[in-house]
């Protein structure tokens, strides 16, 4: 029937790398809205990595 299937791996490569870019696109831009999940997840990190050096800091001052 078909000789090589070469051009349909080919096609599949191409599909993967779209479907992998396009998630990198909505996780680092978000849907529109607003901000990414990326973002917001980063933005949480952020805060509470923030607020244990603060209490990190105030406990070798002594406060």
């Amino acid at each position: 029937m078909f000789k090589s299937l070469k051009g349909q791996g080919t096609v599949e490569y191409i599909v993967l790398v779209t479907s992998v870019i396009a998630l990198a696109i909505y996780f680092l831009l978000g849907s529109g809205g607003g901000s990414s999940p990326f973002q917001d997840h980063l933005n949480k990190s952020y805060d509470t990595l923030g607020l244990q050096m603060e209490n990190v800091a105030n406990r070798l001052v002594g406060n």
